[in-house]
């Protein structure tokens, strides 16, 4: 053959694969267009809860940012008093990267979140193209990501980071994978890239178990070089690890089980080997040359190894101004270090988050049966039964069909361990069959990996339901304590499983060509069987569903009754609905049981049909139309089943016209007489919503209260210690509703000590009336009679109950380095008042006619002095400290001044420099590295090498 034809037939095979890839690709963006068809409307948006929350959160941030050309307040007063904007709404400076992710969604051709879903498509069909599965194989892994039920479940709730975050996952695994594979350059630049595209998207939940995933890459590929003895080390050290966590032996001896897991192998094997070792030159031995072959490989994987760490610190890079705000932040909230020692839940955690919140949300063991049956745990907290149910038969006879119509569509069949649930997480019972498959068919490491990661994410996902495990973790392992929810430990799962059922899929067809038939029909049949095993035990062995009842089944159904205005509901009709419902449950999980049984019985009936038939109907050129065949008829298969069920959780009627998607946002009356007041800065409680839970108040007002997953941790002990006592209190007042309940509110707010230092102005009771003045609130600014020092927060914060704000400022001991030998005498005549408002920044004029100087106190949420607010007097930077375990405090000299304080963290403004530099960097190796791999193709292949 000559060399003229070589090129030829090389790159006519080359363009078949990108043609088929870039079809697969285009297939894929057609059908999220389809799926979210609605969105291509004129002002159609879709209707997502929390995106509506965030509109509130970030009213305030996204007015001054139009108000002053782009810049960024990084501060908000709108929420919990005032707090950081940094996990709100904040645009880096030259965040290179970020714009690579928005080209990469294409929202300004197709809207959102067609562009989001899409890129979950994106990278898990590159990760399984880089495996070298062909287009349509790996389009089954790729749609599974893509269409599984979590996806538009979270969708539709508005977490979008979310989902930004784990579409990059598959991609970054993708590098790693390379890297191991000796591809070093490219590896490790596409595993940088990726990876600062995971940390912009600012989910670190989801990064964090993406670092398990990683790490069980790390360990197989480790393990693969080692002989049985350095086996026995590295894993001996990882199973020393958790027996020390739960040994009376010191906790800090599991790093040595660690170094023993690391270093323990390869001493081993290089002692193993001393002849061939001692005799060899260093250079010999950095190259590799003349080393047994276990040592050779050891070789590459610790280089590969150190480009991998090497290409993480080039992925934080892009994203310091991102993490280092975050980090300073998070130091501060719930999240960070306990403040308060004597509280019972404080007692075992210094750190983190509380276990019984952040495991509040875990997926029930037997929960985990809804990847193959979504309806096992009846679906949603509020689900359409049906007009064929029992449910909607008996509201039908007591309420009439239209009333039984709108009813059903939400009603509580879920009765599962979460407090409540928009969905399950539903993979389909041929990806699970594909996935056992693959354990018996894909050689190699991979499915070891796979399968341990699989299992990880769903021990991490049962939370409070697998404790042992979960709250050895918990106290142990590095940052397991700083997330809640710990039930999307499943996004490793929906990752996991596609991959290695595309995998199987892909090996059965190669095993196919070598092995005997009758071989690959008995591993199709232990991987059908066992499958079918989880259907029969679902069945007939219905585990952990009970009587498929809930202890608090009546309540719900007598509140929903009840908030529907539903005449002539009495405790039989309840009674009648309960039973019913737990019919309906049974029927939803038997029904889904037989959509399994049917979808198993095509899937495995399609990899017969190309045993017995398609794998020899083409031959020559042709050969790979059966596989391609088989592969389209389980994709359909895959991507019918999914797009069935994610309907039933987002679909057309969750788009809206975006004046409706605000529209729970428009001001009543109250809110409109409070927005006609001049004064630049009071706060608001609203008492016709949750003040901790919602944030619509603070699109119009600066509320008390709010919503946010990572609040200042001080003020969050401030809400349960005070705020909540004070406001539940007042919330007494009104509904008893006596004639003079404006004095008694009054009365009360008199002896609210929190709420008046928190310069509470309105309370708005009644949407449709005037909003009640506080006359008791202590204003913006106050100079104080006296301070008191208290040795610790414990102290400090019960001291409040104590104690009047206007006259006395409480001080904790670590705070109290400004006040050494201060005396202070009280000045009747001086004055503080604020005169200038902006979110990030505050003026104030004070007049201290006398020669004593005097304490003032500030009605502004302490942060990060020196680090994020700055005080100035008179033009010249002072300091300020904590008082009043919250607020804000400093000396004010004799004489008239001008008091500022301005929000400038340094961790924004040289953290953005950085960014810009750390992402030019970036591209250049990642153009560098594509450059290279060009270079390396061969011509065949369009390539420069022969």
């Amino acid at each position: 053959m000559s060399k003229k034809q070589l090129p030829q037939e090389g790159s006519q095979e080359q363009l078949w694969k990108v043609l088929g890839k870039g079809l697969m690709i285009v297939i894929a963006l057609v059908a999220m267009v389809m799926y979210f068809k609605p969105v291509q409307k004129k002002n159609t948006v879709l209707m997502q809860s929390d995106i509506v929350q965030g509109r509130g959160m970030s009213k305030e941030i996204s007015d001054f940012r139009k108000a002053n050309g782009g810049e960024e307040p990084l501060w908000t007063g709108s929420m919990f008093g005032g707090m950081p904007a940094f996990q709100i709404s904040t645009l880096y400076p030259n965040d290179i990267i970020y714009e690579i992710d928005q080209a990469l969604k294409m929202r300004w051709a197709f809207g959102h979140p067609v562009g989001q879903t899409f890129v979950l498509f994106l990278g898990m069909f590159f990760l399984l193209s880089m495996l070298k599965i062909d287009p349509i194989t790996a389009g089954v892994g790729a749609f599974a990501f893509m269409l599984c039920s979590y996806t538009f479940i979270a969708t539709e709730a508005g977490h979008n980071s979310k989902i930004n975050a784990m579409s990059y996952v598959p991609a970054v695994l993708a590098g790693i994978l390379l890297l191991y594979r000796g591809k070093l350059w490219l590896g490790a630049a596409l595993t940088a890239l990726f990876l600062a595209l995971e940390l912009n998207a600012n989910h670190f939940q989801v990064a964090y178990y993406m670092f398990f995933i990683i790490g069980t890459i790390v360990i197989t590929e480790y393990a693969k070089y080692l002989s049985v003895i350095g086996k026995a080390f590295l894993f001996g050290g990882l199973l020393l690890i958790p027996l020390i966590w739960l040994s009376p032996i010191p906790d800090s001896l599991w790093r040595f089980a660690a170094v023993l897991a690391v270093l323990g192998p390869i001493v081993y094997e290089l002692l193993a080997n001393i002849k061939q070792v001692s005799g060899a030159k260093i250079s010999a031995l950095l190259k590799g040359v003349n080393l047994p072959e276990n040592l050779v490989g050891l070789r590459r994987f610790t280089i590969a190894s150190l480009v991998l760490g090497a290409s993480v610190l080039l992925a934080v890079g892009p994203n310091v101004a991102r993490l280092w705000t975050t980090s300073e932040y998070a130091k501060e909230t719930i999240r960070g270090k306990q403040v308060r020692k004597n509280r019972v839940e404080n007692q075992v955690n210094d750190e983190g988050l509380a276990i019984d919140y952040a495991f509040q949300w875990s997926y029930g063991v037997a929960e985990t049966f809804t990847l193959i049956n979504s309806n096992y745990y009846g679906g949603a907290s509020g689900y359409n039964v049906g007009k064929d149910s029992r449910t909607h038969d008996i509201l039908q006879r007591k309420v009439g069909r239209q009333a039984a119509d709108a009813l059903v569509t939400r009603w509580p069949t879920y009765f599962g361990d979460v407090p409540f649930t928009s969905g399950p997480v539903y993979l389909g019972i041929i990806i699970c069959f594909l996935f056992f498959l693959g354990l018996i068919v894909v050689p190699g490491n991979a499915r070891w990996w796979l399968l341990s990661a699989t299992i990880l994410g769903m021990m991490i996902a049962w939370g409070r339901n697998f404790m042992g495990f979960n709250e050895m973790m918990f106290y142990n392992f590095p940052f397991f304590d700083r997330f809640r929810a710990v039930s999307q430990g499943l996004i490793i799962v929906q990752i996991t499983m596609p991959i290695l059922a595309s995998l199987g899929l892909y090996h059965f067809y190669q095993r196919s060509k070598t092995e005997d038939r009758k071989v690959m029909l008995t591993k199709v049949g232990i991987a059908a069987g066992i499958t079918a095993l989880l259907l029969v035990i679902m069945l007939i062995g219905q585990p952990g569903t009970g009587n498929f009842s809930l202890e608090n089944d009546a309540g719900r159904i007598g509140n929903i009754l009840n908030r529907n205005r539903i005449p002539g509901v009495d405790q039989a009709m309840v009674t009648s609905l309960v039973s019913a419902l737990e019919a309906d449950r049974a029927s939803l999980l038997t029904a889904g049981v037989m959509r399994g049984f049917l979808y198993l019985i095509l899937g495995s009936g399609v990899l017969l049909a190309y045993l017995y038939f398609l794998k020899d109907a083409f031959k020559g050129k042709q050969a790979k139309y059966g596989m391609y065949i088989a592969s389209a008829a389980i994709l359909v298969m895959v991507s019918t089943d999914l797009w069935k069920t994610d309907k039933e959780y987002l679909n057309d009627e969750n788009f809206v016209k975006e004046n409706q998607f605000l529209a729970s946002l428009q001001p009543s009356k109250a809110d409109q007489m409070i927005l006609q007041d001049p004064d630049p800065d009071f706060r608001v409680l609203n008492l016709m919503r949750d003040p901790w839970n919602d944030a619509s108040t603070s699109y119009h007002h600066k509320a008390i209260g709010g919503y946010h997953p990572a609040k200042l941790r001080r003020y969050n002990d401030l809400i349960a210690e005070h705020l909540s006592p004070e406001i539940d209190k007042v919330i007494g007042e009104f509904r008893a509703g006596s004639e003079n309940t404006v004095q008694k509110v009054q009365a009360m707010l008199a002896n609210s000590p929190t709420l008046r230092m928190m310069n509470l102005k309105y309370i708005i009771y009644n949407g449709a009336a005037a909003p009640m003045q506080n006359d008791k609130r202590l204003g913006n600014a106050w100079f104080v009679d006296n301070f008191e020092v208290l040795e610790n927060p414990d102290l400090a914060i019960e001291r409040m109950h104590n104690i009047d704000p206007g006259r006395t400022a409480v001080v904790e001991k670590a705070d109290a380095g400004e006040l050494g030998g201060f005396s202070l005498k009280k000045d009747p005549a001086a004055q503080i008042n604020l005169v200038t408002y902006k979110a990030n920044y505050l003026k104030y004029q004070a007049n201290v006619p006398g020669n004593n100087t005097q304490l003032a106190v500030f009605s502004e949420i302490y942060y990060n002095s020196g680090k994020g607010w700055q005080a100035y007097l008179d033009g010249n930077p002072v300091s300020h400290f904590r008082v009043d375990y919250v607020l804000r405090a400093m000396k004010v000299p004799s004489g008239k001044h001008t008091i500022e304080f301005k929000f400038e963290p340094r961790s924004f403004r040289l953290g953005g420099t950085i960014s810009l530099i750390f992402s030019i960097i970036l591209l250049a190796a990642v153009g560098g590295a594509l450059f290279m791999e060009y270079r390396q193709l061969p011509v065949a292949q369009g390539g420069k090498k022969s």
